[in-house]
């Protein structure tokens, strides 16, 4: 994922799933991401969704910082905003890329592994 926050080019990637730590029969309900960018941050999401409705909140859920968004009637894009606790907030559509990663252009050193087999875009 490549984007641009305060005039700052950020890059990094987001691994989303059912948590299942060691040991556990079988995993969390609840969907949850953590992203990893090129400045050594972290960032942990909840999501939840409600009919064509995304909610993606930032750390934990019921968090008032958070990602509202609804999904087109062919599911290939959510268009929304961000709401920030004390103002602020950005818009942001993504869109679903049916190219596999191995086939785009490869960002990464020469000789280094390849990714997954699939990818979206965060525009905003």
């Amino acid at each position: 994922m490549e984007l641009e926050q305060h005039g700052e080019r950020v890059v990094g990637f987001e691994v989303i799933g059912r948590r299942k730590p060691f040991g556990a029969e079988k995993p969390d309900p609840e969907i949850t991401s953590r992203f990893h960018d090129n400045h050594g941050n972290t960032l942990d999401h909840v999501y939840e969704t409600e009919d064509d409705t995304l909610i993606i909140r930032g750390g934990e859920k019921g968090s008032p910082a958070h990602y509202r968004g609804t999904f087109s009637p062919d599911g290939r894009t959510v268009t929304g905003a961000w709401t920030c606790p004390g103002g602020g907030g950005c818009t942001s559509t993504m869109t679903r890329l049916d190219t596999p990663v191995s086939r785009r252009t490869p960002r990464r050193p020469p000789g280094g592994p390849r990714t997954g087999a699939g990818a979206a875009r965060v525009d905003g």
